[in-house]
């Protein structure tokens, strides 16, 4: 909490936004049809971990084996894959009550654990997920970022979330974070829209996604979070921002 090349052929985008309609608007489908959605998630997830495995590669070679889970970089800060080690500083973050003020409670111990393999699960699957936000000047892991699928009112849908310690917060790590992710999103995913979305409350998160962007698209409730708000941008938008 808190996507397209034109051709002959049907896009990749295409075929994705008249599966996601088929779901809204049509009746249950039938046995072949629920087997063709399944195929088509599976391809977008092999894609997804294609280019995932190719921006690797690239970084590997600009930074060197030292660093090889390093997914991007920014002015400030490195974002790679968490490892069991960041369990510690993730704790900090997720179990105190004011970082998790606009969730049902802080997690606990066992929460702590089910996040990082959560994403873990979502490095294998798609390729992406949370990734742990590195300070390059003292390596302190401050947060994390990154992309993962999440229901948003019902739909799945792909969300750039952030969470930063709030030893570190107001000091604009979450937004320089989050467009680093948006980037590389629309770089090496089919997404044509990215969405982050958060306790309505929640103003800190709401300015993030704007400074990222994104534009209000939809309020609603939600029966764990209460009511909620989501942001939205789309790749033409991204690319009138000089993507």
């Amino acid at each position: 909490m808190n996507i397209c090349c034109v051709s002959t052929s049907v896009s990749v985008h295409d075929r994705r936004q008249s599966l996601a309609e088929s779901r809204l608007n049509k009746p249950p489908a039938s046995c072949l049809t629920a087997l063709a959605m399944k195929t088509e998630e599976k391809g977008f997830a092999r894609r997804c971990r294609k280019s995932y495995a190719e921006a690797r590669k690239m970084t590997e070679a600009l930074t060197g084996p030292g660093r090889e889970t390093a997914i991007l970089e920014t002015p400030r800060l490195i974002l790679r894959e968490y490892t069991q080690a960041d369990y510690d500083a993730l704790s900090a973050i997720l179990t105190d009550p004011e970082t998790m003020q606009y969730y049902p409670r802080p997690y606990d111990a066992a929460g702590v654990q089910r996040w990082l393999d959560w994403s873990f699960d979502n490095y294998r699957k798609y390729g992406f997920g949370l990734w742990a936000a590195v300070r390059k000047g003292d390596g302190a892991m401050i947060g994390d970022c990154g992309v993962t699928m999440q229901k948003i009112d019902g739909e799945s849908l792909p969300e750039i979330g952030y969470h930063i310690n709030k030893r570190c917060w107001r000091q604009g790590y979450a937004t320089e974070a989050a467009r680093a992710v948006r980037n590389w999103a629309f770089t090496h995913t089919d997404f044509d829209v990215l969405y982050s979305y958060m306790n309505a409350r929640n103003l800190p998160s709401r300015a993030t996604a704007a400074a990222n962007g994104m534009r209000l698209i939809k309020e609603f409730e939600d029966p764990h979070y209460g009511p909620m708000t989501a942001y939205a941008i789309t790749r033409r938008e991204w690319e009138a921002l000089g993507g």
